[in-house]
């Protein structure tokens, strides 16, 4: 949250305005959360597809013709099981994503990167911790009119360093997602 705060207050300090607000929706096509930790035989758990989520909201302004920047809040969920317990582990995040964006008539193709960092909590013995990670997407978006916009993107996300959770146990993590998104321009 720190990053977002400072990446808004320089924003604002340049007199940034917005070009739009994003909010999306997604389904989770799954994942993967590896146990890092040294001497570890725990491996990687898959995680289960879920809808609802990821769920996002993004500020995006004009940084050089057809490229914005975005800053992006955004909230996971996931499931799993494991010998019979269920357990939910979620990923809140901050990011700061460069779009670039190819107008195609009624149809502008996107895509882009960032660079997050979020707070993932196990939801387990493991409980909580932080850490940074890059994502990667691609979509459309369709004109509805000369202000709002229909979307669809794939995104994959990926920590860049293991995440240290609580009892030392270390862990990285990667998901895919389809997103559907509203953007209102300005």
């Amino acid at each position: 949250m720190k990053l977002l705060t400072m990446i808004a207050m320089v924003l604002i300090s340049l007199n940034a305005s917005a070009d739009y607000f994003k909010g999306g929706l997604g389904f989770n096509m799954g994942g993967e959360v590896t146990d890092e930790t040294p001497g570890s035989t725990t491996g990687s758990i898959d995680l289960d597809n879920t809808f609802m989520t990821p769920l996002l909201f993004a500020y995006g302004f004009e940084m050089v013709g057809d490229v914005h920047g975005e800053l992006e809040l955004a909230y996971r969920q996931h499931e799993y099981d494991l010998t019979g317990a269920t357990s939910e582990p979620t990923l809140l995040t901050g990011a700061f994503n460069v779009v670039g964006n190819a107008p195609m008539g009624g149809v502008t193709l996107t895509g882009g990167a960032g660079l997050f960092f979020g707070q993932f909590d196990a939801d387990s013995s493991s409980g909580s911790g932080t850490g940074f990670g890059l994502q990667i997407f691609g979509g459309a978006d369709f004109a509805i009119n000369e202000s709002v916009t229909l979307g669809g993107e794939f995104r994959y996300m990926t920590t860049v360093a293991d995440v240290g959770l609580d009892n030392n146990v270390d862990v990285s993590y990667n998901s895919m997602a389809l997103l559907f998104n509203v953007k209102f321009g300005m």
